[in-house]
């Protein structure tokens, strides 16, 4: 279960995701914390929209029927959510043609990439990685590129 701080008549009041207050947490907000419609964070940080901050896009597989063509002797990293180890991410364990990148909607996304896995099988769904090597992802996967490393400083991404 997640766990929330809240300030409640002047005292910081964590609280569980069933929403009842933990009653040995209940002490005035820690210095250097602020209460925001998200919650208790630090107070040098700011709340945004994830869009405000990142992209984010999915993949597709490639057709199976299609093996030759678009997987046999692949160089292109292909990121499916078995994958995924909540991780770094320096290889898959498939890949991919240039001409499955031609001649499908695949993109081969940078390192330092974030993926989550949005669906899947057993034990699969909000699984993520950080890609350490450029990659390509199925339709399963969420690829979230950041347009700022900080404030004034875009990347590659956006």
């Amino acid at each position: 279960p997640s766990i929330q701080g809240t300030i409640e008549n002047g005292e910081w009041t964590m609280t569980s995701a069933l929403h009842s207050p933990l009653s040995i947490i209940n002490s005035p907000l820690p210095s250097g914390y602020k209460q925001t419609e998200v919650g208790v964070i630090p107070e040098e940080w700011e709340v945004s929209p994830l869009g405000a901050l990142a992209e984010t896009s999915s993949g597709t597989t490639p057709a199976r029927a299609m093996h030759d063509r678009y997987f046999k002797n692949g160089s292109i990293a292909w990121v499916k959510t078995m994958d995924l180890t909540d991780s770094e991410l320096f290889g898959t364990s498939e890949c991919v043609t240039d001409l499955a990148l031609k001649e499908t909607c695949l993109r081969v996304y940078p390192a330092g990439t974030v993926l989550v896995a949005m669906y899947g099988g057993f034990q699969q769904i909000g699984r993520t990685g950080l890609l350490r090597t450029p990659a390509s992802v199925n339709q399963a996967i969420t690829a979230i590129q950041f347009c700022f490393l900080s404030k004034n400083i875009p990347t590659s991404g956006c």
